[in-house]
């Protein structure tokens, strides 16, 4: 294939997919400094570029249905040690919008903040009910039997996973630390299915107390921690360890493969079957 029908070959492809080639075939220079890799975000496609410097790429040609300006340039910073921050859309300019399509883009934009607000306060609301409910098991004496410990430990895992929602999406806007990106996720479905389990335990407890005898509330409430807050975390192990190989974004907010998270689904799945 001669050089004019490679670059005709490739000018063909999706933007997203001739980024991915371009971060397979160009590699880093072996000369011991920090680059910030090939990256598409959704828009445009980052070059590789050495650490602290900015970069330079030639707006969208159209966006949600919008045109804009191909002769000015979005930037983007690469930290120290290779880190992307976030990109710089401000110079990017709408050609020829027409008030139908700026009407329609105005009507999406104010939907998904309605919908934004509303998770807030969906969230927000039930921190607050969740956290009330939980200090008056805990404050009062009488309260406290395994039935309520259930209960606080059900209502705990509800409180933490509105706590890691509320911290993911009030940092996803400058998430530069891998590290933490990637435990805030790892936390949050942690949460998630523990949340499950409890459940779950809440109708074994009531089993138990109902069908068959069992032992001491102090051997029951062993084996309802075990499974409550143990199992999860097993259950997490194989799903973190396929991620770190698999998968290689910075942070795991938005999942190469949905198929990664069956192996969390999927018991929370017979959790539920097994709860019914």
């Amino acid at each position: 294939m001669g050089a004019s029908n490679i670059s005709s070959y490739l000018d063909s492809l999706h933007p997203e997919l001739l980024c991915l080639y371009y971060s397979q075939v160009d590699l880093y220079p072996n000369d011991g400094a920090h680059y910030c890799n090939y990256t598409w975000n959704g828009v445009s496609c980052w070059p590789l570029i050495i650490e602290n410097t900015t970069a330079s790429v030639s707006c969208m040609a159209e966006l949600n249905g919008l045109r804009y300006d191909t002769s000015k340039n979005a930037t983007r910073y690469c930290a120290a040690g290779g880190g992307w921050q976030k990109s710089n859309y401000s110079q990017c300019q709408l050609v020829e919008a027409s008030s139908d399509k700026l009407s329609v883009h105005n009507a999406k934009a104010d939907h998904l903040y309605i919908i934004f607000i509303i998770y807030w306060l969906g969230y927000g609301l039930s921190l607050i009910t969740l956290s009330v409910s939980l200090f008056l098991f805990l404050f009062f004496r009488k309260l406290r039997c395994l039935r309520n410990i259930i209960h606080c430990n059900l209502i705990f895992t509800f409180i933490l996973a509105d706590v890691t929602w509320i911290i993911t999406n009030t940092l996803v806007a400058s998430f530069n630390n891998q590290v933490f990106c990637r435990l805030l996720i790892i936390f949050s479905n942690y949460f998630q299915v523990a949340n499950f389990f409890w459940m779950l335990i809440e109708g074994i407890h009531i089993y138990t107390r109902t069908v068959k005898a069992f032992s001491s509330e102090h051997a029951r409430i062993k084996w309802y921690c075990a499974l409550g807050w143990g199992v999860p975390c097993v259950i997490m192990i194989p799903w973190i360890t396929v991620k770190l190989v698999f998968d290689t974004n910075k942070c795991w907010l938005i999942a190469n493969s949905r198929y990664y998270d069956l192996i969390f689904l999927i018991p929370v799945l017979i959790v539920l079957i097994v709860s019914i």
